[in-house]
């Protein structure tokens, strides 16, 4: 769950729709050391309550630079880029800017 808020101890500052929004790292330290494949997995709901489709999709969450701060952007923009196809679908009303915005 890379769009989570890990609290003001985890994580580093990243932008995340234009805003800082404090991001896990260690999603993209496990796939730097391991060199490991990410899976960009999602549920949409369907129509009139009838279920959910369940999405799946290889994704790169690697810059090229090799810096941390740099894949966790990508990571957002990553999540950012999915978000957008749907933002019906995305749970607004998480408080994805807790650690840095007082609600």
């Amino acid at each position: 769950m890379p769009d989570q808020d890990p609290g003001e101890e985890g994580g580093i500052l990243a932008p995340f729709f234009n805003h800082d929004a404090r991001t896990m790292t260690l999603l993209a330290k496990l796939v730097r050391k391991n060199n490991a494949k990410v899976l960009l997995t999602w549920a949409t709901r369907l129509e009139k309550g009838k279920g959910y489709e369940l999405n799946l999709e290889l994704v790169n969450i690697l810059s090229d630079s090799g810096e941390l701060k740099d894949d966790v952007v990508l990571m957002n923009q990553t999540i950012e880029s999915l978000v957008k196809t749907k933002p019906e679908q995305y749970l607004w009303n998480y408080k994805r800017f807790k650690s840095v915005v007082d609600y």
